[in-house]
């Protein structure tokens, strides 16, 4: 659990003093910026796999009618 914690802190989502309010960690760009960059490239990944996802889905339909027109109009 403290290694979680540990992460949180590293990327400026919670503040290590407890006497600063939460926000005020958000102000500063530079503890922001590599949470941003983390988020960014994971919202990337999701997105390429998604349309991996998609594209094959979308082919094997499209082969799925091809070889039903094969089939039948011969």
């Amino acid at each position: 659990m403290t290694n979680v914690f540990a992460f949180i802190k590293n990327f400026g989502i919670i503040s290590s003093n407890p006497q600063v309010p939460y926000y005020t960690s958000h102000m500063s760009t530079n503890s922001k910026k590599p949470f941003n960059i983390f988020f960014k490239s994971l919202l990337q990944n999701i997105y390429k796999k998604f349309k991996l996802y998609l594209s094959d889905r979308i082919g094997k339909i499209f082969l799925f009618f091809d070889q039903f027109r094969i089939h039948y109009y011969k």
